[in-house]
C-alpha cells in the first residue's frame, strides 16, 4: 500500500526547510521524503499525484515567488487534519 500524505506536510516539509523551490526540485523532495508512489490527499481531494498535489497547493495560493523559484507563502497553514 502506497504512503497517504495530507498536504499540510507538504507545507510543513517547506517550511522547516526554508528552501526555495522548482516544480521539480519539490518534486524531487516530496519523492525523497515521502516516496515515488506516495498519494497525496486535502481535506476535500483524495488520491492526488506528486505534481497534483503541488498543483493544488499552487491553486490555493500556498505558495509565494515565481513558477521558478517559490517557497510557502508566510502565513499560509491550516491546523486541523
Amino acid at each position: 500500500m502506497s504512503n497517504n500524505v495530507h498536504v499540510h506536510d507538504i507545507l510543513n516539509l517547506m517550511e522547516a526547510s526554508q528552501a526555495t523551490y522548482s516544480n521539480e526540485s519539490l518534486t524531487a523532495a516530496l519523492n525523497q521524503v515521502f516516496g515515488e508512489q506516495a498519494q497525496y490527499r486535502s481535506c476535500k481531494v483524495q488520491g492526488m499525484n506528486v505534481v497534483e498535489a503541488i498543483e493544488f497547493l499552487k491553486n490555493k495560493g500556498k505558495f509565494e515567488g515565481t513558477e521558478t523559484a517559490f517557497k510557502k507563502a508566510a502565513g499560509h497553514s491550516c491546523s486541523h487534519h
